[in-house]
């Protein structure tokens, strides 16, 4: 390997390592901050709790929202580390030699030969989408009795 294609490949490297050290990092914030909302909500579920009746509606829209925007900054994470991963592999492709070892080339064949139904990525997805169904069904739930209040007075 050329002293510059080295040096961009260490680059390269060192890109996808932060990356992906910050993805989970972001990843990792946002679940807290899901599950402080989930207690939160649980609390309000307490028919002795002294918990505003705005607080209790508002929660679950804004666990809605927050889900969303954690959703997106995890696409975008993924989409990072994979671009970084990608330009590596494209220097193992080109410099590459048999007797030395390329973690990105060699790495995406054992993904290939091991694809697993539900990988990282589609679990870290599944996460998300199962707190945006809990806030869903708590929303409704909330909902609900004003709706039926609705219909009865017409």
């Amino acid at each position: 390997m050329k002293n510059s294609s080295k040096s961009e490949y260490e680059a390269y490297i060192n890109m996808r390592i932060a990356e992906s050290q910050i993805q989970w990092e972001r990843y990792n914030a946002m679940l807290v901050v899901n599950t402080i909302f989930m207690t939160l909500i649980g609390l309000t579920l307490n028919p002795n709790s002294n918990v505003p009746i705005l607080v209790k509606q508002i929660l679950p829209p804004l666990g809605i929202i927050l889900c969303l925007l954690w959703l997106q900054m995890t696409k975008r994470g993924f989409m990072w580390t994979k671009f970084w991963t990608d330009l590596a592999r494209t220097i193992e492709d080109k410099h590459g030699h048999k007797n030395q070892i390329n973690p990105f080339v060699e790495g995406l064949i054992h993904k290939i030969k091991n694809e697993a139904f539900i990988n990282t990525k589609i679990a870290s997805f599944i996460v998300i989408w199962i707190f945006i169904v809990i806030y869903l069904i708590t929303l409704i739930d909330n909902i609900f009795p004003y709706l039926c209040n609705i219909c009865r007075i017409k």
